[in-house]
């Protein structure tokens, strides 16, 4: 006689059985036995398996608590009529709500390029809950032979892949993620945000100063004071001091959340002069906008001025992009500007430790990170510096 039966329902509480032939869950329901494996056994990771089978295990209870009968043939899959397509569309409309809209944008790129594979390897008949290791395996292949992927590039697509199938879970759409587990290719990791060349630097200042004068003055800002650009584009009247040289950031603006002063050195304190700011509200942005909706608009003369509309971040990482990269065709970031006057710095003679305070690093191992010269420094002192035999 079974003892653990729920008080006044018919069914005892499912449980795992690790089996040497195969785990399942089992439970009884109205005396008789019921045992669900799903293809959940087919993960070899034993810790990946408990947890799968533990939210199988909660699923199967759910049902029977809300009154489901297993001796009726009625499956565990709640939406077994959704197709491949069908089912990856659901999955992302469900991950659009669970992550901003940059990375959605991400998402629906490599998920487009999934379902092409899909349609290309002729299986979107397939149900989603049908959709297995080997699949998946034959659409990252096609996408990557397709798509000419690196090896970067194919790993962010099973990691985009993974991360919206598992929104089908809790739904019971599918019991399993079958990307889950799938071996991922090694790259090399590149430098990031590396400085362009002298030339090259020269050219993109000429060509701003020219024709984008107010964001020039916000690119010079970024090289001099070494400030995060999404920082500098949240600095305030109220933080710039022009008689004491100083820029004072407050902890809310950076990125580990600790106030720092940062110099105005004499290179740039003509171009803050010029900006004619002492007037006016202290709220304005240092870099902002006059709009009341800011639009990207490269040729504004209305935008990076003293101003009461912050400029997003990714409006300058986009005229960035159209001016240096597409315009000039130089592969620079507006990030690698930090990176260069850390450069121009060190070989100016400045110390990692005073740039280890400027950029506000807890280590000089960071700020060393930001400094692609120093190997040139380093073997420089070594040669002008090393005593005789």
């Amino acid at each position: 006689m079974h003892t653990n039966y729920t008080q006044m329902e018919k069914y005892t509480q499912p449980k795992l059985s690790q089996a040497e032939r195969g785990w399942y869950i089992h439970f009884r329901y109205d005396g008789k036995q019921y045992r669900f494996t799903e293809s959940i056994n087919k993960i070899k990771d034993l810790k990946e398996r408990a947890y799968e089978y533990e939210k199988l295990r909660i699923v199967i209870l759910e049902r029977l608590k809300s009154g489901w009968n297993p001796s009726i043939n009625i499956i565990l899959e709640q939406q077994s009529s959704y197709n491949l397509i069908e089912g990856i569309d659901l999955a992302l409309k469900k991950k659009q709500s669970l992550v901003n809209f940059r990375s959605y944008q991400e998402y629906r790129g490599s998920i487009r390029k999934i379902k092409v594979c899909i349609l290309d390897l002729k299986i979107d008949h397939l149900k989603i809950n049908e959709l297995e290791k080997l699949h998946v395996r034959a659409i990252l292949n096609k996408a990557a032979d397709k798509y000419s992927l690196t090896a970067n590039s194919y790993n962010t697509l099973i990691n985009h892949f993974k991360s919206v199938l598992s929104t089908l879970i809790d739904d019971d759409i599918i019991s399993i993620n079958p990307v889950i587990g799938l071996k991922k290719r090694k790259h090399i990791k590149a430098e990031a945000h590396v400085p362009a060349s002298f030339l090259n630097i020269e050219k993109i200042k000429k060509e701003l100063k020219e024709n984008y004068s107010n964001f020039y003055v916000f690119a010079m800002s970024i090289f001099h004071t070494g400030i995060r650009p999404e920082e500098l584009l949240r600095v305030r009247l109220s933080m710039v001091d022009l008689e004491l040289f100083e820029i004072r950031l407050t902890n809310d603006i950076t990125k580990n959340g600790k106030p720092r002063t940062v110099p105005i050195n004499n290179y740039l304190l003509p171009f803050f002069v010029a900006m004619n700011f002492s007037d006016l509200p202290k709220d304005y942005f240092l870099f902002g906008s006059d709009k009341e909706k800011f639009k990207h608009n490269k040729n504004a003369n209305r935008d990076y001025i003293p101003a009461p509309s912050k400029i997003r971040r990714e409006y300058a990482s986009i005229l960035w992009r159209e001016v240096v990269k597409d315009k000039l065709g130089i592969n620079m970031t507006l990030y690698a500007l930090k990176k260069h006057g850390a450069n121009a710095k060190i070989l100016a003679g400045v110390s990692i430790g005073a740039l280890k305070d400027l950029f506000g690093h807890s280590s000089e191992l960071t700020t060393a990170i930001y400094i692609t010269k120093l190997k040139e420094i380093n073997r420089k002192e070594i040669l002008d510096k090393s005593p005789d035999f």
